[in-house]
């Protein structure tokens, strides 16, 4: 892979993890996991490893269907025409795990 192919793939996976991670991450995710557990506002405490484990759920069903979305989306834009070596194919999984035991994803 040459120069230019490598630097577009790596401007593709930066835009899409972008898009993931600071917008339906942060901002779609989360709060509907806050709503669904009333989490607003409640300051950093330890919850249960049942509790964690249900946010966790809660917003793992959340990524996966805004990130399949995405995915869908994103991937059949593109255009390689110019290109033919370059290949890009969705991921094929995704984690979603609150990164301390806090009230907040």
């Amino acid at each position: 892979m040459d120069r230019k192919e490598r630097v577009l793939k790596a401007k593709h996976w930066f835009t899409f993890h972008r898009v993931i991670n600071d917008y339906y991450y942060n901002n779609l995710t989360r709060d509907v996991v806050n709503k669904a557990f009333n989490q607003y506002q409640q300051g950093r405490r330890r919850l249960s490893d049942e509790k964690r484990s249900e946010m966790e759920a809660l917003g793992m069903r959340e990524m996966q269907q805004l990130f399949s979305s995405l995915a869908a989306a994103y991937f059949s834009s593109l255009n390689y025409d110019h290109i033919r070596k370059l290949r890009c194919n969705p991921p094929s999984s995704l984690d979603c795990e609150m990164q301390y035991n806090n009230l907040q994803l």
